[in-house]
């Protein structure tokens, strides 16, 4: 005795969600060690910037002697101080009439914000987060346990 076709019962049960599969495949990262390397590559590349534009990003000063003769431009024009596409534009301070140096809270965002090329110091934070938020994810059960 079979039912029709609009009384059958569904084997599947549809809030009965699988768990999703995360793999770790060669083991838990050492933490240390990618702090370490990660500094050691900032380091590098914080020196190769240094020596080819003769200029200290961390300082934010020139060095001497070099390639370059750098000078402060007291009066750069408009488009280099006006902020990116899609944001307010800051308002004037009354007293200087120069800009204020802030950029709007962008808490909520996850694009990746402006920055100089090679801006290693944010690169590697958003390394070592990405790292933690891998450990701290619950791993898979170990010895072949299936999931269910």
């Amino acid at each position: 005795c079979s039912a029709p076709f609009g009384d059958r019962v569904d084997a599947r049960q549809q809030d009965n969600r699988r768990p999703s599969v995360c793999r770790n495949l060669f083991g838990t990262p050492d933490r240390e060690g990618l702090q370490r390397n990660a500094e050691a590559h900032r380091q590098e590349e914080l020196q190769a910037f240094r020596e080819r534009y003769n200029f200290d990003p961390e300082t934010d000063r020139p060095l001497s002697p070099g390639n370059y003769a750098w000078e402060e431009d007291s009066n750069p024009p408009e488009f280099y101080l006006r902020p990116p596409h899609g944001t307010q534009r800051p308002q004037r301070d009354e007293r200087s009439g120069r800009r204020p140096n802030h950029q709007p809270d962008r808490e909520g965002s996850r694009k990746r914000r402006p920055g100089p090329p090679g801006d290693l110091p944010s690169l590697i934070k958003a390394v070592t987060q990405a790292v933690k938020a891998a450990e701290e994810r619950p791993n898979r059960p170990e010895n072949g346990a299936e999931v269910q």
